[in-house]
């Protein structure tokens, strides 16, 4: 930032609240880039494999409240797993985020209904689980607003927040060493197919294990890419978002933006959702 004041770079990016400090500031272009941040549950425990409770905490999170006014980082609420701008219907040009719309919305009435059928499944009135997030600050942002929801919204649900270094916490969720985890995932192409296998149980790449008969077999039919034409599997993947979306096996929280002050005597600088800045059209301008 000091740099740039001095004109000794020409674009630097900005993150957290340095976002919010230069919102009026012309110099600045925001991006929504193909990155989700989103909560896997750890399977492998009996409280946080409960689907109620990922229900629970789901519709108790205000996503609109907390990109405005926590994050205030550019980033926008989650819609479903599968971020804006990733892919469009082959057959209207429909977005397919817009196209499967918005299944995560705020309702604490249904969080608390869904909370009162996991307490019961479970047999516990007070329930103390742990999220793991990275220890950078929109991660403990988030962390610490989920905890306050929490407390409000679902009396007798605890929420305790460890925050650790990055390399750590990939290890972690590697290993599954965790309750529930604050996880992202950024794309490298245009298909909707990278992020919904984020939930694929058994893939390499997913520090999720939730497991379902339905999605798999969706997954699978995803995947096998001979056997389907285009707009066939367009529908099948935007049937896998709606259905994930719908059992909460993973919880998108919200869809990333990558801001940036760039010097208003360059032109030709591009902001693309896929990958970041392109410079192969830079100048100078006269």
């Amino acid at each position: 930032m000091n740099l740039f004041k001095a004109n000794k770079v020409q674009i630097t990016q900005l993150t957290g609240q340095l976002v919010k400090a230069n919102a009026n500031n012309s110099s600045l272009k925001t991006t929504k880039i193909l990155r989700n941040a989103y909560l896997e549950f750890n399977s492998k425990s009996k409280t946080t494999n409960n689907t109620n409770l990922h229900k629970a905490i789901s519709y108790a999170l205000d996503r609109e409240q907390l990109t405005k006014s926590v994050l205030q980082d550019g980033s926008v609420a989650a819609w479903s797993m599968v971020p804006q701008g990733d892919a469009t219907n082959p057959t209207t040009g429909e977005d397919f985020a817009k196209e499967v719309g918005n299944k995560l919305k705020v309702n604490t009435k249904a969080a608390k209904s869904y909370w009162k059928k996991a307490q019961s499944e479970l047999g516990k009135k007070q329930i103390s689980v742990q999220l793991l997030t990275g220890d950078d600050d929109a991660s403990k942002q988030v962390g610490e607003y989920m905890q306050a929801v929490v407390k409000k919204e679902l009396p007798g649900l605890t929420l305790t927040l460890k925050a650790v270094p990055q390399a750590q916490h990939i290890q972690m969720g590697s290993d599954k060493n965790y309750e529930i985890n604050l996880d992202g995932w950024s794309t490298g192409l245009y298909d909707p197919a990278d992020f919904l296998q984020m939930a694929e149980y058994g893939n390499a790449l997913s520090f999720s294990n939730w497991k379902d008969a339905t999605y798999q077999k969706l997954i699978s039919q995803i995947n096998d890419t001979t056997k389907y034409s285009e707009k066939q599997r367009y529908d099948l993947m935007i049937k896998a978002d709606k259905y994930l979306m719908q059992q909460q096996g993973i919880v998108p929280l919200y869809q990333v933006a990558q801001s940036n002050l760039v010097d208003k005597r360059l032109g030709g600088i591009s902001f693309t959702a896929l990958s970041g800045i392109q410079y192969q059209y830079a100048y100078w301008k006269s």
